[in-house]
């Protein structure tokens, strides 16, 4: 236990500490992140403050963490994205550029033995194996099993995740509190509702570690903010997250749920931009954080109802099951669509 509370303020810590610095090295570098139609913020706001997020996330876990394969492979992941988006938020790069980077990272992931090798059905209680097909293989005499249909879900659940992390990142302090809540989840799960064997402790000691570097950014990203995460953090806390659910005896279901409401709200995105012969990577206000902020709802209170969604699907997963938190999520649905048509409609 000692050890679980030492990671988290350790991890706060350090990112209280190096937000500040980053905030000045961001102006002198020009990483500011300026005012536009779709954003929110009204006022310059540096966006290098995911390099605070990733410090505060490393540092406690190579004190931690012996560098065993998986946690070596986490590690080159968390590199190629943090790498990719600090880029992003200095000079800019293409979407493409981008989605390589993250299945690259997500790849370097899978060569940890990290991965989605079987998907349970909870209302049928089925299991689907995905490593039917393995491929022993050897690159630079470092052998591991290619595992095609298995490795695809895996590589498309921690793409998808990032993006997912990324597209909350639209108003201050909502992507950092959503993950904190979300991997404070996976921590409790792992840590107190599934056999106490070491992977699971070291999930559960991983998760805490990112829960206390995103509560470290929510010191200064909380509205108004005066930092911005940017996509080097977006894309750390982002994998990291889609890495947590799926270690282990972590379920993936528990970071479905909590990011639920997230994770839909992604794909709808994405989808509607596709169906409007758009790209997908074009950024819009068409997100949910967006239509409840222009229904007439402040930014404090979209983000304290987004936590209060994610906490109550987290909290019903942890007490009373996977079948409570997907009756929450539908709740939390159906209430947040039916709010947003209702203040939409007295506006009008």
């Amino acid at each position: 236990m000692l050890n679980y509370i030492l990671a988290f303020l350790l991890a706060f810590t350090v990112t209280v500490v190096i937000v500040p610095i980053m905030s000045q090295i961001s102006r002198r570098l020009g990483a500011i992140d300026m005012p536009a139609a779709r954003k929110i913020h009204s006022a310059p706001l540096p966006r290098l403050g995911g390099v605070a997020i990733t410090a505060g996330f490393l540092l406690p876990f190579v004190l931690f963490f012996p560098m065993l394969r998986p946690f070596i492979a986490l590690l080159g992941g968390v590199g190629v994205v943090f790498v990719l988006g600090l880029m992003d938020d200095v000079r800019g790069l293409h979407p493409w550029v981008k989605l390589a980077g993250q299945l690259l990272a997500a790849g370097l992931v899978l060569t940890g033995g990290i991965g989605i090798v079987a998907l349970t059905n909870p209302f049928f209680d089925a299991v689907i194996a995905l490593d039917g097909l393995r491929i022993p293989m050897e690159v630079f005499g470092f052998e591991f099993n290619l595992i095609p249909l298995a490795n695809a879900v895996s590589i498309i659940w921690i793409v998808g995740i990032i993006n997912v992390v990324n597209f909350l990142d639209g108003m201050d302090g909502l992507a950092a509190g959503v993950v904190a809540i979300t991997a404070g989840a996976i921590a409790a799960i792992t840590g107190f509702a599934v056999a106490p064997v070491a992977v699971n402790q070291s999930v559960s000691l991983m998760a805490l570690m990112l829960a206390g570097a995103c509560c470290g950014f929510l010191v200064y990203n909380w509205h108004p903010s005066s930092i911005l995460m940017g996509d080097s953090g977006a894309y750390t806390i982002g994998l990291v997250l889609a890495v947590l659910a799926i270690y282990g005896s972590a379920k993936i279901g528990v970071g479905v749920l909590v990011l639920g409401v997230a994770i839909i709200d992604g794909v709808w995105a994405v989808s509607r931009r596709v169906l409007k012969g758009k790209s997908p990577f074009l950024a819009d206000r068409g997100h949910i954080h967006h239509q409840l902020l222009d229904s007439g709802l402040s930014q404090r209170q979209v983000v304290g109802y987004l936590y209060g969604v994610a906490a109550a699907i987290g909290l019903a997963v942890i007490f009373a099951g996977g079948y409570a938190g997907f009756a929450v999520l539908l709740l939390a649905l159906v209430l947040t669509v039916s709010m947003v048509r209702l203040r939409q409609r007295k506006q009008a």
